[in-house]
């Protein structure tokens, strides 16, 4: 999809797509920008991950009118109540695998993890392309 995103549109066309963490690939909103024209259908893409913020930027030029953000929030209490302890809830916290973890210190390394990549995307420099170099 990354060589080719024109073609892989094409052939999904139908579906809905999912594009998570595009951000690190600006070239692909003007390629995003064309396809939204070519077929005005909404709900056609679902973005995810922290692209919002570079998507309203991008928006000012060519995304302008053609997207619609949505803030999904993580779990809120009554949703999970009847399935988790007060405790838990807040020592956990409100994000589905780590509230879901199957115990403790499953809950406390996705914390950890959690942590260490958002410290590591905020720095100067970081994200994920840091990460793996």
């Amino acid at each position: 999809m990354l060589t080719e995103p024109e073609l892989f549109f094409e052939e999904h066309r139908d579906n809905l797509v999912y594009l998570v963490e595009i951000q690190h690939i600006p070239e692909i909103f003007s390629v995003l920008r064309s396809e939204v024209d070519r077929n005005r259908r909404l709900g056609k893409f679902l973005i995810l991950g922290s692209a919002l913020q570079d998507l309203i930027h991008q928006s000012s030029e060519s995304l302008a009118g053609r997207i619609a953000p949505l803030d999904l929030t993580p779990f809120l209490f009554p949703e999970v109540e009847s399935n988790t302890k007060t405790n838990e809830f807040w020592l956990r916290g409100r994000f589905p695998d780590n509230l879901l973890a199957a115990g403790d210190e499953d809950s406390f390394d996705w914390r950890e993890d959690f942590i260490g990549t958002l410290l590591e995307s905020t720095k100067p420099g970081g994200g994920f392309n840091s990460l793996s170099s």
